[in-house]
């Protein structure tokens, strides 16, 4: 994803609220997609780069998020640090169906 696709990323969180309000107790904030794209890592954390990932269906829709980090201390070692499925997918199989697509390209790039 790309800063242009903040409001879809937005709108995706206020849709699917539950992440945050078992982590965090509230509903996303209004800058919530900000923050992600925005969230680093402290300094004496070393890493290569913060990846915001979308998982859209044919026509565009957002079906799920990821936010992943590469080379996060040691090389090779990739974090994923958010992955949000589409509430309405939940016990559908997506989730485990995106995962592995997500593990796979992890690999091809390193992890």
């Amino acid at each position: 994803m790309a800063e242009s696709d903040l409001q879809a990323l937005q709108d995706f969180f206020v849709a699917n609220p539950d992440y945050f309000l078992v982590v965090n107790g509230m509903r996303p904030r209004a800058d919530e997609a900000r923050q992600e794209f925005e969230d680093c890592p402290p300094p004496e954390m070393p890493f290569d780069e913060v990846f915001v990932i979308g998982f859209a269906d044919s026509a565009g829709r957002l079906l799920a998020m990821a936010s992943v980090i590469s080379n996060l201390l040691a090389e090779h070692v990739w974090h994923i640090g958010l992955f949000i499925v589409a509430t309405s997918l939940h016990k559908s199989g997506t989730a485990a169906v995106l995962y592995a697509g997500l593990e796979a390209w992890l690999k091809e790039r390193g992890a």
